[in-house]
């Protein structure tokens, strides 16, 4: 009896291979999760920050906007000439502004901005998790006096 030649041998991609062109997509992800994270947790020199009715502005030392919708409700949004898929949400927590981004398959990015007892202080804090262990990032700004 002879042997049989068993399963055969395909040829395919074998296990883990990826054609170059979704390489190059997911190369490409890596790189605008990892400069969106870096901009999120970038200090800056100085923040100018405005309360309105349902959103607040912040604007940085470089002139960077970041407008925040305090609703409280999720919203769908793109970054990185829309590589980045971003669930975001931003509510209020007594007198503490939450701000929660989650990137799709990726890192979730929560800063929270404080006053102290009397105003004088904004205390920051921004958590980013699912790259590893979890960063913790606390700066604070004081509030310039008047007239400067």
């Amino acid at each position: 009896m002879g042997g049989g030649g068993g399963m055969g041998a395909g040829g395919g991609m074998g296990r883990g291979a990826m054609d170059p062109k979704a390489r190059e997509e997911a190369a490409a992800t890596r790189q605008a999760t990892a400069d969106y994270i870096r901009a999120a947790t970038q200090a800056s020199k100085r923040l100018t920050i405005a309360v309105h009715d349902t959103s607040v502005t912040i604007t940085d030392a470089d002139g960077r906007v970041q407008v925040f919708q305090t609703d409280g409700k999720k919203t769908d949004s793109r970054a990185a000439n829309g590589l980045l898929k971003l669930s975001l949400k931003n509510h209020w927590d007594a007198a503490t502004l939450l701000c929660e981004a989650e990137i799709e398959l990726g890192a979730r990015i929560v800063r929270s901005f404080a006053l102290s007892p009397g105003g004088t202080e904004l205390r920051m804090t921004t958590t980013v998790e699912g790259q590893g262990e979890p960063i913790n990032l606390l700066r604070f700004y004081e509030r310039p006096l008047e007239g400067q």
